[in-house]
């Protein structure tokens, strides 16, 4: 639920319910769960503009001993770290974030997540005015992530990284702004009718609670 109300702007009630899984997964000892946690909410404040806060999120995500050396857990805090380090203006420190969190989705073979990670990279070589590195990252998210029912599910963030890759695109003059533009429509409208439906369920048990009270 709390990517869901990221997606759709409800910054505040996404870090409340962050906040209270990082909680329960720190009470636990579920080193995975806290990571992916202190992720989000890195990406909430990130969103917010708070790129201080952001930077601690995310730094404290990576300082999560990986005593079982999982991928899974580590790629997406590593691929934040360099969204937030771009977002500071540390461009050399953003570029190799980018560089180790690519090679960790290339081992876990996800075309999907090398394709989100090199649409953050896209963004950040064309504010860097490197544009021939701009342009091969954008025409590898295309033809990574649109070439697989044109698609971003599973990925962080898939309205960022869809307009990421569109301001390089509308930027460079390349073919295929619509088709990304088009892909982050569906996802908000995927979590609009999943936010309803969860809201519908709240409302349906607690008149239900009600009821029996």
């Amino acid at each position: 639920m709390g990517q869901l109300e990221l997606r759709l702007g409800q910054g505040e009630a996404a870090k409340q319910r962050f906040e209270r899984v990082l909680s329960i997964k720190r009470k636990h000892g579920h080193a995975q769960g806290e990571v992916s946690a202190q992720v989000a909410l890195s990406t909430v404040a990130l969103t917010a503009g708070d790129t201080p806060g952001a930077l601690s999120y995310v730094e404290a995500a990576l300082s999560v001993p990986d005593t079982a050396h999982l991928l899974l857990p580590r790629a997406p805090a590593v691929t934040q770290h360099g969204r937030v380090l771009a977002a500071a203006g540390k461009v050399a420190a953003a570029e190799t974030a980018f560089a180790e969190a690519l090679a960790m989705r290339r081992q876990m073979t996800q075309p999907h997540h090398v394709a989100a990670v090199r649409a953050w990279q896209a963004r950040l070589f064309l504010e860097s005015d490197r544009l021939d590195e701009a342009r091969r990252a954008a025409e590898d998210v295309l033809a990574r992530a649109w070439s697989a029912s044109r698609r971003l599910d599973g990925v962080d963030d898939p309205v960022g990284v869809c307009a990421a890759v569109s301001e390089v695109i509308d930027a460079l003059s390349l073919p295929g702004a619509e088709d990304v533009r088009a892909v982050a429509r569906r996802h908000l409208s995927t979590a609009e009718i999943h936010h309803g439906e969860h809201k519908g369920t709240q409302r349906a048990e607690e008149g239900e609670k009600a009821g029996k009270s």
